[in-house]
């Protein structure tokens, strides 16, 4: 099974869908903590500007899908004292055309002040950009502001509460990437699978459900003619970010960085250049234990054979 480092304690986020769509505005609050979530569709953007919350002082993120990538958003982070108008403002600005949704961040009893926006909205620019999860176009990094102890306390904590509530949300970008390094050892992970072929020579885990695959890998340099053109995309643009580069042999690539993929087929393709099934072709490194056979063993004995 997993190994757990420490038991995890459980939250409760309740969640609003104000008209009673899962698509129009919706207000998401963690049980007693004094900020809240609105999540406001492009397209509801006018019922936002008519509650109370688009009045007050508060921090946002803007996310969109990203052209060039398919596999990560576009967002930005921005903090206003009234956050309804500098909303207003970025619907009309053709640089933030991308965006079709905006996260916004108040606090429930209005003691969120104009510093304490900047800090944070300082926090979750620096956080965006380390964790790598989506592409920040913010032109200058906000400089955050000088807060008292008390104040830096409180909000670190409205932070914290931020990173757990934009994963449940949809926009999971401020969460660092998981590692397979052992210093960054994460709660659940799995035993190290290999992948290896004509041209290539992979290592991957499963880390607190993402797929990771190891840096030093060696992946195969030619594409299927049925490469899925999301695969050809995702390879394209680690070369460029210089997460793959040129192996010794000249002909493949070596990932210079851990990467994290959502299953083990994409990190196959991957690794691969075409589509392949990874649950049968990522095998234990040294046995020939399949994915599947070892995910199935972590889900137990089956219901029916257990009657």
């Amino acid at each position: 099974m997993p190994t757990t480092d420490a038991k995890r304690s459980g939250r409760s986020l309740r969640l609003f869908l104000v008209d009673g769509s899962p698509t129009g505005l919706m207000i998401a609050e963690i049980v007693n903590w004094t900020g809240k979530a609105i999540v406001v569709p492009r397209a509801a953007l006018a019922e936002f500007l008519a509650r109370p919350e688009a009045k007050v002082t508060g921090v946002y993120l803007l996310a969109g899908p990203d052209p060039d990538d398919p596999f990560r958003p576009i967002v930005y982070v921005g903090e206003a004292e009234e956050v309804g108008i500098r909303l207003r403002a970025h619907d009309k600005d053709e640089n933030k055309d991308f965006f079709e949704r905006a996260i916004v961040f108040v606090s429930k009893d209005e003691n969120l002040t104009k510093a304490h926006a900047r800090f944070l909205e300082a926090r979750v620019a620096e956080r965006l950009r380390a964790s790598g999860r989506a592409k920040s176009i913010n032109g200058v990094e906000p400089g955050g502001a000088g807060l008292p102890e008390a104040d830096r306390e409180d909000m670190d904590y409205y932070l914290a509460q931020m990173e757990l509530m934009l994963p449940a949300l949809g926009l999971d970008v401020l969460r660092p990437m998981p590692s397979a390094a052992p210093e960054a050892r994460a709660s659940e992970v799995s035993p190290e699978f290999a992948y290896a072929g004509g041209g290539f020579d992979a290592k991957m885990q499963e880390i607190d459900g993402e797929f990771v695959l190891k840096a030093g890998s060696l992946v195969r340099g030619n594409e299927t003619a049925t490469c899925p053109q999301g695969v050809r995309q995702q390879r394209e643009t680690a070369r460029q970010d210089g997460a793959l580069v040129q192996a010794e042999d000249g002909a493949n690539f070596r990932v210079t960085r851990d990467l994290t993929f959502s299953s083990p087929s994409g990190v196959g393709a991957f690794v691969y250049g075409g589509s392949v099934n990874g649950r049968l072709y990522w095998r234990i490194a040294g046995t020939q234990t399949t994915y599947a056979d070892w995910r199935e063993a972590q889900l137990g004995t089956p219901l029916e054979a257990a009657t």
